[in-house]
């Protein structure tokens, strides 16, 4: 992504809300500043996680199926009521979240539901923001 930003008086930019969203980054994260002549490079900090996410190619939706498939036998599927996504939806809307936090919420509604012991996360600070009740049993792989 290309932009083009401005300072403000303070000397402060404000960052694309894509590109936040992109980058789960939620309010008091923390960015690792680097300079190399004129480029100035940002990079999200985050905790027990190395900088770049592992990149894998796309899945065909072939193999998706087969992988839903063995997870379904191996694990039972949790669904909320309507009544329970509705209140989802009020609650993350209320705080202010949209995009991809909203899903992510959804799935964290349905970990309490069926109190699961542990969710695994790359995006741990992003998903304990989300649900604080939880925040003690959300993990990095």
């Amino acid at each position: 992504m290309t932009a083009k930003l401005t300072l403000d008086k303070a000397g402060r930019v404000v960052l694309p809300k894509p590109l936040g969203d992109r980058l789960q980054l939620a309010p008091g994260d923390t960015l690792h500043l680097e300079t190399e002549g004129e480029c100035i490079t940002l990079r999200p900090v985050r905790q027990n996680v190395a900088l770049k996410k592992p990149v894998k190619p796309m899945i065909p939706p072939e193999q998706a199926l087969l992988f839903v498939e063995e997870v379904r036998v191996r694990l039972p599927l949790v669904s909320i009521s309507p009544e329970e996504y509705f209140a989802t939806i009020q609650d993350i809307s209320s705080r202010g979240f949209t995009g991809g936090r909203v899903y992510d919420t959804l799935l964290l509604a349905c970990a309490a539901k069926c109190k699961a012991q542990t969710v695994y996360t790359w995006n741990l600070k992003h998903y304990q923001s989300l649900a604080p009740a939880l925040a003690s049993r959300i993990q990095t792989p």
